[in-house]
């Protein structure tokens, strides 16, 4: 059974307000559901949850309860978790059987906000889980990248760089997520085709050799990324060229019919400011 609590609520948690949302008219309702009377939101940025930390939460859970409610709002016959849900899944390993929640009325748009919030906020979010939320996000709310990039409170040039995340290879996105691939890498091998990128990819780590019944194998050392300097020479001797490099003069005008130099071509990967870290603009003129 729902038992319903009438109590005051002034405190800051009570008045969640999303990036760019606006909060409901009516205060919330604090109420204890039964926990099968909860379900979790399809809209939820977070792709991952540690397992070790849900154990941990489900412990203190046993012996303090849930000192923060979750903020719900009306779903159909249930209620949906738009904040909360590492609690809900740590309530369940606990077996806890209520939850106190914070019910409100809420927008698809104003969950959304929320959860932005909530979730791509955090100071431990993991790149991937951003590169998911932001694309996930961007195609929810039908907007640019400038638009998105002022609703998460972030430079366009930062979530443009996850986005592109999104582009990479299977393999590589695997390696960010056990940590073996850094953050410098993955971006630079996200700027090119997929095709490109399985034969750079095969170039990120060091490699130690072994045999394999007659033959000698060479075998990537996951993790231990060869140096930076090099990997980005292999790319430019080996993908591409630097124009600093080139066999003619990048500044010349008579190589094009409407006489556009190279160094001023908008198609060169180096034009995109955007797509390039901070720390990485002006590194050298790609072609």
């Amino acid at each position: 059974m729902t038992e319903k609590v009438t109590v005051e609520r002034t405190d800051e948690t009570v008045q969640v307000i999303g990036n760019g949302g606006t909060p409901p008219a009516s205060p919330p309702d604090y109420k204890t559901l039964p926990w099968e009377n909860l379900q979790t939101s399809p809209t939820n940025p977070r792709r991952r949850i540690n397992e070790q930390t849900i154990e941990s939460l489900a412990e203190s859970i046993r012996t303090q309860g849930v000192l923060e409610p979750l903020i719900v709002r009306p779903k159909g016959e249930k209620f949906e978790i738009v904040c909360g849900e590492r609690r809900y899944r740590a309530a369940k390993v606990a077996d806890m059987i209520e939850m106190p929640c914070l019910v409100r009325e809420l927008s698809d748009e104003q969950v959304l906000d929320i959860q932005i919030h909530e979730n791509l906020h955090r100071e431990d979010i993991h790149a991937m889980d951003e590169a998911f939320a932001y694309q996930f996000l961007k195609e929810k709310l039908g907007c640019e990248v400038k638009e998105l990039a002022l609703r998460v409170g972030k430079p366009e040039g930062y979530v443009l760089n996850r986005l592109k995340l999104n582009l990479l290879i299977k393999e590589a996105q695997k390696d960010i997520d056990n940590e073996h691939l850094p953050l410098t890498y993955a971006l630079e091998l996200a700027k090119y085709t997929p095709e490109i990128q399985k034969v750079i990819y095969a170039e990120v780590y060091r490699k130690k050799g072994k045999y394999q019944g007659d033959h000698w194998i060479e075998m990537p050392i996951k993790g231990e990324t060869v140096p930076w300097k090099n990997f980005l020479e292999w790319i430019n001797t080996h993908i591409h060229r630097l124009l600093s490099k080139a066999p003619f003069d990048p500044k010349a005008t008579d190589l094009r019919s409407d006489g556009l130099a190279c160094v001023k071509c908008s198609e060169r990967t180096g034009a995109v400011v955007s797509l390039f870290e901070p720390n990485q603009v002006g590194k050298g003129m790609r072609a």
